[in-house]
């Protein structure tokens, strides 16, 4: 009839067996089991990389529990709103120039632009912030000057356009609290 069948080890290649006897000892010398790319030597974090921060994880594992630091955690939120700081630790500056945004934040390492345009919905934003501004300088103008010539809404224009550059940024830093509040994920 049939042949008995033989055992595994004595079917298989030389180094096959070797390598099957390591890791039943437990030795991962020799085999891509003990290798791990987030560790560096000793166990310790990769070398070249920066230890990674408490505040961080502790952060993110606390929630507000009452009125009282939900209140408190709103304020703080404008105040970072207010003086355009990121919006996971609301410390770090956004931006690094007049115009320029940092990639990241200086103090937490969160990544502003999550993805390519990512700032599209700031353009909303953007609209609302100009469309309050405008109509708030075209009413200013009506009540001192009067409409009664359509020149004399050229000053609120010209006056505009120098808050531009403020609505440009004060609705990227709008549309990333905004996004932080409803997806923590980023």
């Amino acid at each position: 009839m049939w042949p008995a069948r033989t055992p595994r080890s004595t079917r298989s290649s030389p180094h096959a067996t070797a390598v099957g006897a390591r890791r039943r000892r437990g030795s991962t010398t020799g085999s891509s089991r003990g290798w791990r790319p987030w560790t560096g030597p000793a166990g310790g974090p990769p070398t070249g990389t920066q230890p990674r921060r408490r505040h961080d994880s502790v952060r993110r594992r606390l929630r507000p529990s009452t009125s009282v630091e939900v209140r408190d955690r709103g304020a703080s939120r404008l105040g970072a709103i207010l003086r355009q700081r990121c919006p996971r630790c609301f410390r770090g500056q956004v931006f690094r120039g007049r115009i320029r945004m940092h990639e990241r934040c200086p103090v937490c390492d969160l990544r502003f632009e999550r993805e390519q345009g990512y700032f599209l919905g700031a353009m909303y934003v953007s609209y609302a912030l100009g469309l309050a501004v405008l109509g708030s300088l075209v009413i200013l103008t009506w009540w001192l000057v009067g409409l009664e010539n359509p020149w004399n809404l050229a000053p609120s224009v010209v006056i505009f356009l120098l808050f531009v550059p403020a609505i440009f940024r004060y609705s990227r830093v709008i549309w990333m609290h905004l996004d932080r509040a409803v997806d923590r994920t980023g």
